[in-house]
């Protein structure tokens, strides 16, 4: 399974993805509104760091949401990142919408240095992606359990 997408909106969740079948890539998006586990959550809101940084903001961590984050192959099979974010503004109504610039993964070489993602954000990366993986295959927070 390769992530490609993921996308927050009014409390659905969307994740893109491509699995190979036979000779073929096949995408298929999965959206739910089920509430996804606690490390699904906390590896999302670990992402806000790692916007905050590409991005150079100052903000508090809590202006920031990180409402998508897109994983697109590169030609030399590396993995380019962008996140979508949100950020509150004080003086309206609307938060403001923005895209990190792009960031590569796995860096090959030293003139992709400024593009790659630091060693200390890599993590929460790889961690987003493998509880992608889960939400994708069925792993959502047990709200409750009705037994009478």
């Amino acid at each position: 399974m390769n992530i490609t997408k993921f996308k927050s909106t009014n409390e659905i969740f969307a994740i893109e993805f491509q699995e190979t079948v036979g000779d073929s890539t096949v995408s298929f998006v999965v959206s739910s509104k089920d509430v996804p586990t606690e490390a699904f959550a906390d590896s999302l809101r670990n992402l806000k760091t790692v916007v905050k940084d590409v991005c150079e903001l100052n903000d508090d961590l809590q202006n920031i949401e990180v409402k998508g984050v897109s994983f697109s192959e590169q030609k030399d099979k590396n993995i380019g990142i962008v996140l979508t974010a949100t950020r509150k503004l004080f003086n309206s109504d609307s938060p403001m919408n923005f895209n990190s610039p792009i960031k590569l993964l796995h860096p090959v070489g030293e003139e992709t240095n400024n593009k790659s993602l630091q060693d200390n954000y890599k993590v929460f990366v790889v961690t987003f992606i493998e509880q992608c993986t889960e939400y994708v295959k069925g792993m959502r927070l047990q709200t409750s359990l009705k037994l009478e």
